[in-house]
């Protein structure tokens, strides 16, 4: 079955490759998403930002998980379209260069045909899973945070694909870099709660673990064993923010008191100057 879908999308990708595309546009495309909807952040985010400020020559294209993800991003003056509306296929096929962080997934890889594609990786880097998907096309740029993240997952790559060491440009913004929207994707709530803990001299503990690959449940009271940490936090005057990873968070503690509080899915980076 998997073969037989295969030769599908390798079909459609072959037909819609001769679509005209322009190196002028360029699509991005991201991989966090909740139930509520797509979490606008990592590498992808901050170097569409990026673009979007500084390459005045370039069109960058955010193609959204859902209509409202995009129409909500519009309404901020960023150009959007849902990744498979009509406008949204329009782009992907017209892009020169399309931009990831995570894998290809089947039905972006039909509409990227001759499209130059960028691998920004994300997460620690240090995971050679989950980036390339057996089938389907290879990437043509590469882009490392480090050299020591190269060498331990650059066998999950073509080796013909040109590989990069330039840094996460999510890390940008933790270095003092400023962009008009980035903080779209920010909970407004954990925004005064930090500003309300700093006010009080209050010190924060920041608690965010990865995904662990096959581990379907994260079980925090567990691993911190909250109800003894509580005490010692208040005792020292310290507030713990717990924030699971995307696919964890819907199973948040039920536990919250005025030390230790669970924080919903976001863009944490933006957080970093307060």
């Amino acid at each position: 079955m998997y073969k037989l879908r295969l030769i599908l999308l390798h079909t459609l990708h072959k037909l819609l490759s001769v679509f005209p595309r322009s190196n002028k546009t360029w699509a991005f495309i991201g991989w966090n998403r909740t139930p509520d909807g797509e979490i606008f952040t990592d590498n992808t985010k901050y170097l569409y930002l990026y673009v979007l400020e500084h390459q005045l020559e370039i069109k960058p294209v955010w193609l959204a998980k859902s209509r409202d993800d995009a129409k909500k991003m519009r309404s901020m003056g960023m150009k959007s379209y849902y990744q498979f509306s009509l406008t949204g296929i329009f782009y992907a096929l017209h892009a020169g260069v399309t931009i990831i962080d995570a894998n290809l997934h089947d039905w972006n890889f039909v509409y990227v045909g001759r499209s130059k594609l960028v691998q920004l990786l994300h997460g620690k880097g240090m995971k050679a899973q989950g980036y390339s998907k057996p089938g389907l096309r290879d990437h043509d740029l590469i882009c490392y945070p480090s050299a020591g993240v190269q060498s331990m997952i650059s066998g999950a790559f073509a080796q013909n694909a040109i590989k990069k060491i330039t840094g996460y440009p999510r890390s940008d913004i933790v270095m003092g870099e400023e962009y008009q929207y980035s903080s779209f994707g920010v909970d407004d709530k954990t925004k005064d709660l930090i500003s309300e803990l700093k006010r009080k001299e209050t010190k924060i503990i920041w608690y965010a673990p990865t995904f662990r690959r096959g581990q379907q449940f994260f079980d925090v009271d567990k691993i911190l064993n909250l109800s003894k940490l509580t005490p010692q936090l208040k005792q020292k005057n310290y507030h713990l923010l717990i924030s699971l990873h995307p696919k964890y968070s819907s199973q948040n503690s039920t536990i919250s008191n005025s030390n230790v509080s669970f924080l919903p899915a976001q863009d944490f980076f933006p957080l970093y100057q307060y």
